[in-house]
């Protein structure tokens, strides 16, 4: 974090006219305060299979997993002394997700939630070591923070009366598809929540038309592409950023004509590996860093 994050964070701040808010966005806790790996429903449709080689009977920070209870609390003391380190940095943290993509069982750092774990989590946890801190009126509390097809379900299960006044609102991301209405229900419902987009990105190397390589037996043309491999591959690189910044507008435009009250981008930028990133693949951004220092701004951008 003194590295690389909060420099430029320091750097964003000192520019005219900029006002920086921040959101931390928790992916897994420490290995051994979690269960096993377990995969949840729709991993392999949204991210590809990527279970190869995994061990689902030691507890680590990927493939998912859940917090053990008994470490509730220690986690909520983890989260609270992280908010409280960057604004001690001077970083102004105004917004924490309980957990990145609550039911996603990735091969990078994940951690799976239930409804009713978050929410116990949340409230007789997370939000009371808030509280003592002083920091309830000063951080919003965003929960799910996945894609939008079941974030309604999510949020029924975690709201009650006593949980209402805690959360903020609701953070989302793009990955399985444009679900509309889903916005629209929970602002209907919920009008005095934010309705947050908190990731969305092509899923592509830049210059490439993919994430990641191609297993063998699809390169040498024993075994057909799966039918959006298959588009993908059939494109050029200037047609996927093309698609790419298609994608960008229409997801922008849907979600603010049915709630949305903001739009943040992952990531920004990334350097021509679709990085950096310590697990296999990379993805595109708006803005790719060459190895000058100079960078390309992308059709997206």
């Amino acid at each position: 974090d003194r590295k690389y994050i909060l420099p430029v964070m320091k750097e964003v701040m000192e520019l005219p006219g900029e006002k920086l808010s921040v959101l931390l966005s928790p992916w897994s806790p420490p290995a051994a305060w979690k269960t096993p790996p377990e995969l949840s429903e729709n991993d392999n449709a949204v991210y590809g299979n990527m279970t190869a080689d995994v061990d689902f009977s030691r507890p680590g920070r990927c493939f998912g997993g859940r917090l053990k209870p008994e470490y509730y609390g220690c986690w909520a003391k983890y989260l609270v002394k992280f908010i409280q380190a960057y604004l001690e940095e001077g970083r102004p943290v105004t917004m924490l997700s309980v957990q990145n993509e609550a039911a996603a069982a990735t091969s990078w750092d994940s951690c799976v939630w239930s409804g009713e774990q978050e929410k116990t989590f949340l409230r007789d946890f997370l939000y009371p070591e808030m509280k003592r801190a002083g920091l309830t009126d000063r951080v919003g509390i965003f929960i799910w923070d996945h894609n939008k097809e079941r974030m309604i379900e999510h949020v029924e299960d975690m709201l009650d009366d006593d949980t209402m006044g805690m959360i903020r609102g609701f953070a989302y991301h793009w990955y399985s598809g444009d679900h509309f209405t889903a916005l629209s229900m929970l602002h209907d419902k919920y009008p005095e929540k934010v309705l947050l987009h908190t990731e969305s990105c092509g899923l592509h190397v830049p210059g490439k038309t993919m994430a990641y390589e191609l297993p063998k037996e699809f390169l040498e043309g024993n075994a057909a592409l799966p039918p959006d491999l298959a588009a993908a591959a059939a494109r050029t690189p200037a047609e996927m950023d093309f698609a790419d910044a298609v994608a960008y507008a229409h997801d922008i435009i849907g979600d603010l004509n049915h709630g949305m009250n903001g739009w943040i981008d992952w990531n920004m930028i990334v350097d021509r590996t679709g990085g950096p990133r310590h697990v296999a693949g990379g993805f595109a951004a708006p803005l790719v860093a060459e190895d000058d220092c100079s960078f390309e701004k992308t059709v997206s951008y």
